[in-house]
């Protein structure tokens, strides 16, 4: 991950609840969207500009999910064409779909690490500041 994050706080007209996932989702992600929404939303950080953002990190941890078993079911070299060995494509997309995840993940401050940013724990602090009635007195 190259380049500073940006500093995540809780923004004015933020959701109050989790929206339903889309339908165009897998019902298997179902449990997925539900568990980061929530997170988001108790951070204040999900807002209807950026559910297109968690439909993208759902939809890429499904990519990767259904990528790795293709590469369990099929290998990790599959026959090409002419019966010579070659990567398995799943692999690629794999890496692809990680790359997402992760980007994704980083900038939503979803992943642990991400949290423990000094960005993002500046705005949950931030938040409770602002929650607690003592923002300005710098306690």
């Amino acid at each position: 991950m190259k380049g500073a994050r940006p500093n995540l706080k809780a923004v004015d007209g933020g959701l109050l609840k989790a929206p339903p996932m889309p339908s165009h989702l897998p019902a298997d992600m179902k449990d997925v969207w539900r568990t980061t929404a929530a997170d988001l939303v108790g951070r204040g950080l999900l807002t209807t500009s950026s559910l297109p953002l968690l439909e993208t990190y759902v939809g890429a941890l499904w990519m990767a999910k259904e990528c790795r078993e293709a590469i369990a079911e099929h290998g990790v070299l599959v026959r090409g064409e002419k019966l010579q060995l070659k990567p398995n494509p799943a692999g690629a997309m794999l890496k692809a779909s990680q790359d997402t995840v992760a980007r994704l993940a980083a900038d939503m401050g979803i992943s642990a690490a991400s949290r423990n940013s000094n960005a993002i724990r500046a705005a949950t602090e931030g938040q409770k500041n602002a929650e607690s009635g003592f923002e300005n007195f710098d306690l």
